[in-house]
């Protein structure tokens, strides 16, 4: 039997600015890290360093 890694999901929210996006990101973050859940944060674009 072949052995299978761990199973990932990316839910994607989309829609017009204003709507909450963010907000609702932010809140099912916080929920889902409370509950064990490991929790990480794409963004689009250039690296940039601090």
């Amino acid at each position: 039997m072949a052995q299978r890694g761990p199973r990932l999901a990316a839910p994607w929210l989309h829609g017009p600015s204003g709507q909450g996006k963010t907000r609702l990101a932010d809140h099912f973050a916080g929920l889902s890290t409370a509950i064990g859940w490991k929790v990480v944060a794409a963004t689009h674009g250039p690296r940039r360093h601090s």
